[in-house]
């Protein structure tokens, strides 16, 4: 619930931000391989430190407001949100 209320926080202040000359980029990785998940089968989707990075950096040259890692994520997280509560 942490993530999600930065989420939407981070998100607002982006929007009340706009003209102002700064900007927010709100970062969803997946599943990070990290010490925290070593021993544990990989999820679909994980990824790496390596990979968010790259994925931030290039976000922050095309000045995306949001950046999904990996990519695939984006579109698994459309599909979600339009399944009915008690299904999900």
């Amino acid at each position: 619930s942490s993530k999600a209320g930065m989420d939407g926080f981070l998100l607002g202040l982006g929007d009340s931000l706009v003209g102002t000359g700064v900007s927010v980029m709100v970062v969803r990785p997946g599943v990070v391989h990290t010490k925290m998940t070593e021993g544990m089968d990989a999820a679909p989707l994980s990824t790496t430190p390596e990979a968010v990075a790259d994925a931030i950096v290039t976000g922050l040259a095309r000045g995306s407001e949001t950046v999904w890692v990996p990519g695939a994520l984006r579109y698994v997280m459309m599909a979600l949100r339009h399944v009915p509560r008690p299904i999900f």
